[in-house]
């Protein structure tokens, strides 16, 4: 059986820093859905490990990851699958897990790098000469104390559910991920959506990050935030959560 290190996560902090664009020429003219203005992220994330009542130094756990992301409406998933696999990664070599699903901390930030991804598209859509990628690079750091809970010799059973080899780190990513990815039923998604006017200037729909036109008829969910209509179906018909704040649809889980 393997050894199980559980970990409670504490005081994330996030550093988002924007960088200059710069443009790559191309022959070829743009297509939809891929945007003209490509984000460039490269994310880190530090560990700092804590065990209360130990004056014993950890080196902090970090790992580096890089992703171009052209498509705005799987741009948050992208973001989602690249912590992902950086929380894998530091697995590989600490085999250890948290008490609880850390993802939605991070939202805000993504959330951040999306809206300056949105800003810099709307400012190059009038500009823009057609036939000509602007690459926008953006640095996202993430840092945060892990405090030791418990070790476990053998594997807890619900981790034994999900383990079929003794790489049990990937079988946990991969139960994450599709947790992540439950969808909202047909009926709340009728029901709780409504149909409202969009009054307000500059706002954008955070699933396609195209703008939403001031008195045209939007989408908007219980927590309030608005969409285009096709976009936040399409979304919730994937995921139950709101793309911006985490808001909770109710799932067919819900009534088995």
């Amino acid at each position: 059986m393997a050894s199980v290190y559980f970990f409670r996560f504490e005081n994330l902090q996030h550093n988002v820093i924007p960088q200059q664009p710069h443009i790559i020429p191309s022959n070829d003219p743009p297509t939809a859905p891929t945007s003209q203005v490509q984000l460039d992220v490269t994310m880190s994330l530090c560990l700092n490990l804590s065990r209360h009542g130990s004056s014993n130094t950890v080196e902090p756990l970090f790992k580096q990851s890089r992703r171009s992301i052209d498509n705005p409406s799987s741009a948050f998933l992208n973001l989602d699958s690249m912590l992902l696999k950086l929380y894998e990664g530091l697995q590989t070599d600490n085999n250890f897990i948290f008490e609880d699903n850390f993802f939605p901390k991070f939202d805000a930030a993504f959330v951040k790098i999306l809206r300056h991804w949105d800003s810099v598209r709307r400012k190059n859509s009038t500009s823009s000469r057609g036939r000509e990628t602007i690459i926008l690079p953006v640095q996202a750091e993430f840092s945060a104390t892990i405090v030791f809970v418990e070790h476990i010799q053998e594997t807890p059973p619900v981790v034994q559910q999900i383990t079929n080899y003794d790489e049990d780190y990937v079988e946990i990513g991969r139960a994450v991920e599709e947790s992540r990815m439950v969808p909202a039923t047909e009926s709340s998604i009728k029901r709780m959506l409504k149909n409202v006017i969009n009054v307000e200037q500059g706002k954008s729909c955070m699933v396609c990050l195209e703008q939403l036109q001031v008195g045209s008829c939007v989408s908007q969910m219980p927590c309030s935030h608005d969409f285009h209509r096709d976009c936040i179906e399409t979304w919730l018909k994937q995921s139950h959560y709101c793309p911006i704040c985490r808001f909770e649809m109710p799932t067919e889980e819900e009534f088995n």
